[in-house]
This record gives structure tokens, C-alpha cells and sequence, in this order.
């Protein structure tokens, strides 16, 4: 939203209702935004703004967001090797065969 000669935003609950996934909105280069109606935003969504108040807060949520995907990524990634080499080694039959379960 830069550069859109914003004025006001709209409700954080609709806009998070519209996009669940996002991450973050860029404000900047909206002079006549009203910088108080940023406020509802602190802590859900990482803002960028010209306001002085509002972008301390985005290098830690967006920091914390990265470091949750990254993990959420590596753990699928993970449990695709897994999963691919207990197929190559045909763990399933193997693990009915030595416990007798057939």
C-alpha cells in the first residue's frame, strides 16, 4: 500500500479475515495517514510506516515469523526423507514381518 495516499486503514480483523496469510503491510509514503489508526496492528502484523512508532516492532515479529517458517519448511522437508527412505527399505513390511502383526 505505498505511496497510495492512504488516509486511514481498515479494521485488522478484515483485513486479516481477506488474507490469513499475510505477514505484513508497507505503509510508507503515505503522508496524510493517520499514524494512530496503525496502533491496532502492534503484534499481529509487522508494519512499515513513516510513523516513528510503528516499525520498531516489525524486525521482531517479522524475525519471529521467519525463523516459525523456516522450521515449519525443514520439518517437511524432514519428514519427506523420512518417509522416502523407510519406503526404499520397505520399513512397514519389515516392522509387521519382525513383530509377527501379519
Amino acid at each position: 500500500m505505498t505511496c497510495n495516499n492512504i488516509k486511514t486503514v481498515p479494521d485488522v480483523e478484515l483485513i486479516m479475515k481477506a488474507y490469513p496469510d499475510l505477514q505484513g503491510i508497507d505503509f510508507q509514503g503515505n503522508p496524510r495517514l493517520n499514524c494512530s489508526s496503525l496502533q491496532q496492528f502492534k503484534s499481529k502484523l509487522a508494519i512499515l510506516s513513516d510513523c516513528s512508532d510503528t516499525t520498531s516492532e516489525a524486525p521482531t515479529i517479522w524475525k519471529h515469523r521467519l525463523w516459525y517458517a523456516r522450521n515449519c519448511k525443514k520439518t517437511a522437508e524432514m519428514h519427506q526423507e523420512i518417509s522416502k527412505s523407510l519406503k526404499q527399505l520397505n520399513f512397514t513390511q519389515s516392522f509387521l514381518d519382525y513383530y509377527d502383526l501379519n
